[in-house]
């Protein structure tokens, strides 16, 4: 995992995939309101859900997922708000501040569900203006829960859920072991700060567990769901990705 631990992020492929995902659904509105028509079930639309979506590359798919899910779902009204950044994380905090920034949005947008989705650029040195913690260190390890903490205890609220969402299975052998040692940190922090961790890890994996390009989506069918760079998605992986999460915090079934 060299070129992550020497500050280079996870972007050009991924900056496309999620671009071109993203003028899709701004084409199509991008606030996830349904053009009204004469049926009943326009006449009596699903109660709106608001969602924030806070996170790094994958989340910023993830959001636009939420909002192509919202678009073409009647049984879901979905009103998502991004807030996810390309090429940030909870280790780089001179590129973005994660802590300090999740307190500003929490208390400007009452959004009812919180989802996060991080770790994408995570395995690296944390730099602070004193010191630097090389990863998996131990003053790596306690500063990196320090900061999921700080995150997590900025956005919970009264009558506010809030969803962590794992790292999915990648097909680089150097990244696999990194994102599987942070999912087990992100589900430790998520229950010890009473939100729910749901895992995506096992979503994407074939039956032996193993990574693959393509495979059977949300609706069973088979298709490309992997972008190149075998740790982003393809447009129809993150469609499939938001409908998982979906059903997960039981917005659909």
């Amino acid at each position: 995992m060299s070129d992550l631990k020497n500050g280079m992020f996870l972007r050009p492929l991924a900056r496309i995939v999620i671009t071109l995902l993203t003028l899709v659904t701004m084409s199509l509105g991008v606030a996830a309101e349904k053009t009204s028509d004469t049926s009943a079930e326009d006449k009596n639309p699903p109660k709106v859900v608001s969602i924030a979506v806070l996170g790094d590359s994958l989340a910023d798919g993830l959001y636009a997922g939420l909002v192509q899910l919202s678009r073409h779902d009647k049984s879901v009204n979905l009103k998502v708000t991004k807030y996810s950044r390309v090429n940030t994380g909870l280790v780089r905090y001179d590129r973005y501040d994660w802590s300090s920034a999740a307190k500003k949005i929490s208390k400007k947008d009452k959004s009812t569900i919180y989802i996060l989705m991080f770790g994408a650029n995570d395995l690296q040195t944390i730099r602070s203006s004193k010191k630097r913690h090389h990863y998996q260190s131990e003053g790596w390890l306690k500063a990196y829960k320090e900061r999921i903490d700080t995150v997590l205890q900025s956005v919970k609220q009264p009558g506010r859920k809030v969803y962590w969402v794992g790292l999915p299975i990648v097909g680089k052998s150097n990244f696999a072991k990194g994102y599987q040692y942070l999912n087990g940190i992100f589900a430790e922090r998520a229950k010890a700060n009473g939100v729910t961790y749901i895992e995506s890890w096992s979503w994407f994996a074939s039956k032996n567990g193993k990574f693959q390009m393509s495979g059977p989506g949300a609706d069973g069918k088979k298709r490309l769901l992997r972008a190149k760079d075998k740790v982003h998605f393809t447009a129809a992986g993150y469609r499939d990705l938001s409908h998982f999460v979906a059903r997960e915090i039981e917005l659909t079934k």
